[in-house]
C-alpha cells in the first residue's frame, strides 16, 4: 500500500483574462508543444466554423477534435482552451471548463476529524478512475463513520466498497453502486477499515465525502445503541431543518465524543484545555495540507 499525503479538493480556476490564454491555446498549426509566444493568429483560411469542442487545424485542412486536458465552448474557433493546472478531460473534443477534473484521491484531517472525498469532489468525478484508502484507529479505539450522501452514475456501474480486511470481496460492512440521498452513519468494528472506490468508462457523478472520527472502544457500544435506535433523516441538512428527534440524536453523538460540548453556547463555563486533535495522519512527506500524488493513500489514526 503506497501512503500519500493528504489532500483538500481545489474548485476549478478559470482564467478570464484572455491575453494568457492566447500564450497557451492549441495554435492552428496543430502543435501543442511549445506554445509559449503564440499569438491569437492563423495562418490558413478557415473554410468552415468548427463546432464547439473543436479547432479549425490547418495542416489537414478541417476541424480537429480538442485534445485531452483542453476545452473550447464556442464554436467557430481556430484553437481551445487549457484545463487548469493538474486537471484533465475525459475525452477529446471537450466544451466546457468544467469538464476539468482532478483524478487524484485526496484526503483531509483537521481538529479531530477525517475526511476522504471520491476524485475532483464536489464537482462530478472522473471515468475510469480507481481509487483506494486505509483507515486505521489507535489502539483500543474505534471508528464512527459518516457518509453525509452518495451520488454515483445511475447505471450502478460504479461502486464504493466499505472493508475490514485487505482482501477483495471478504469483510465487507458496506458497498453501493447507487446513490443515497439520506446520510449513512455505523461504527467500524476493526482494526482496519480499507475504502475502495472503482468508477468505470463513460461514468459520472458528484461523488461522496466519507467523515471519520475516533471513538473510544467502550463507548462503541453506545454509539451502536444510538445509531441503531435512532433513525436519522435529516442528519445532512441545516440545523434550522432537523427533525426535533435529530437534533437530539446529534446532541448526544457530540457529547459522547467530546464531553465539552454544550448545546447551549449562551452558558458560561470556565475555557476547556486544548485537546490533542484524537486523528492524526502520517503521510509520505508529512505535509499534512498538500496534495496526494497517489491514487493509493494511507490514512493512520492514532492515539
Amino acid at each position: 500500500m503506497v501512503c500519500s499525503t493528504i489532500a483538500l479538493s481545489v474548485m476549478l480556476y478559470h482564467n478570464t483574462d484572455p491575453t494568457s490564454f492566447y500564450e497557451n491555446r492549441i495554435p492552428a498549426n496543430g502543435d501543442a508543444s511549445g506554445t509559449s509566444g503564440y499569438a491569437y493568429t492563423t495562418s490558413c483560411l478557415v473554410k468552415v466554423p468548427c463546432e464547439s469542442g473543436h479547432y479549425w487545424k490547418c495542416d489537414i485542412g478541417e476541424c480537429a477534435p480538442c485534445p485531452l486536458s483542453f476545452y473550447q465552448p464556442q464554436w467557430g474557433q481556430t484553437s481551445c482552451w487549457p484545463c487548469p493546472f493538474n486537471t484533465t478531460t475525459d475525452e477529446e473534443g471537450s466544451t466546457q471548463p468544467t469538464d476539468c477534473k482532478r483524478r487524484k484521491c485526496p484526503f483531509y484531517t483537521k481538529d479531530g476529524l477525517g475526511i476522504l472525498e471520491s476524485p475532483n469532489f464536489p464537482g462530478e468525478y472522473p471515468s475510469s478512475v480507481e481509487c483506494h484508502w486505509r483507515v486505521r484507529p489507535g489502539r483500543n479505539k474505534r471508528v464512527l463513520v459518516i457518509i453525509s450522501n452518495i451520488q454515483l452514475d445511475e447505471e450502478c456501474s460504479d461502486l464504493l466498497t466499505i472493508r475490514k480486511t485487505d482482501r477483495p470481496q471478504t469483510g465487507v460492512v458496506f458497498e453501493t453502486c447507487q446513490s443515497h440521498e439520506e446520510p449513512v452513519i455505523f461504527t467500524g468494528h476493526s482494526r482496519n477499515l480499507w475504502v475502495d472506490f472503482h468508477a468505470t468508462g463513460n461514468s459520472s457523478g458528484r461523488g461522496f465525502q466519507i467523515s471519520f472520527l475516533t471513538i473510544d472502544d467502550e463507548l462503541g457500544y453506545l454509539v451502536d445503541a444510538i445509531v441503531n435506535d435512532d433513525k436519522i433523516d435529516t442528519f445532512d441538512k441545516r440545523p434550522g431543518d432537523m427533525s426535533l428527534e435529530d437534533k437530539h440524536l446529534l446532541s448526544r453523538l457530540l457529547l459522547i465524543l467530546n464531553p465539552n460540548y454544550t448545546a447551549s453556547p449562551g452558558r458560561n463555563r470556565r475555557p476547556s484545555r486544548k485537546k490533542k486533535p484524537i486523528i492524526n495522519v502520517v503521510s509520505e512527506d508529512s505535509s499534512p495540507t498538500s496534495f496526494n500524488n497517489e491514487e493509493d493513500s494511507h490514512i493512520e489514526l492514532e492515539d
